[in-house]
C-alpha cells in the first residue's frame, strides 16, 4: 500500500507541475502576457495553476469511489480535447492557430461535461463526444478564419533522423 501511495504522489506532482507549465507556456505568456516573458508573474501564474490543479485533484480524489473510472475521465479529459488539435497539426493544412486553441478548450469542455454533468450516458467514454466536437469546432473554425483571411499555422516539418 505505501508503494502505491508513493508512486501516486510522484506522479502527482509531476502532472501538476507539468499542467501549470504548459498553461504558462501555452495560455498564459502568449495570449494573457501578450507574449511578453516576465518569469516573476510566470513562477507566480505556475504556482497558482498548481495550488488550483491540486485542489482540483484533492476534490476529485475526496469524491471518488473507483481507481479505474477516475483514471478514464482524467485520460479523457486530458485528450479529447487536444486530439482533433494534433491530428489537424500532422495531416490537414489549412488549420489555424486559434481553430486549434479554441478546439481545445471546447471538447475538453465537453469532455468534462460528459463525465460530470451527465454521468456517462450511456457507458460511452467522454473521449468520443469531445473530439467529435472538438474536431468539427476545428474545422469550422479554420474554414471562417481561411475565409477571412486569416493564414494557416504552419506545417510540422519532420526530419530524417
Amino acid at each position: 500500500l505505501a508503494a502505491i501511495v508513493a508512486a501516486t504522489m510522484s506522479s502527482a506532482s509531476g502532472n501538476m507541475i507539468g499542467t501549470a507549465t504548459m498553461f504558462t507556456n501555452d495560455i498564459f505568456t502568449p495570449y494573457i502576457n501578450k507574449g511578453i516573458k516576465d518569469d516573476k508573474k510566470e513562477i507566480w501564474i505556475s504556482k497558482v495553476a498548481m495550488l488550483i490543479v491540486g485542489v482540483v485533484g484533492l476534490y476529485i480524489a475526496l469524491e471518488a469511489s473507483n481507481v479505474i473510472s477516475v483514471m478514464m475521465g482524467a485520460f479523457a479529459l486530458r485528450s479529447a480535447g487536444p486530439f482533433a488539435a494534433f491530428i489537424c497539426a500532422i495531416f490537414y493544412k489549412d488549420v489555424t492557430k486559434r481553430a486549434g486553441l479554441i478546439s481545445i478548450i471546447i471538447g475538453t469542455i465537453v469532455a468534462g461535461i460528459w463525465i460530470y454533468v451527465l454521468k456517462t450516458p450511456m457507458g460511452l467514454n467522454a473521449m468520443v463526444p469531445g473530439g467529435i466536437v472538438a474536431f468539427l469546432v476545428i474545422f469550422g473554425i479554420s474554414y471562417i478564419e481561411r475565409k477571412s483571411g486569416v493564414e494557416a499555422a504552419p506545417e510540422i516539418e519532420f526530419e530524417n533522423i
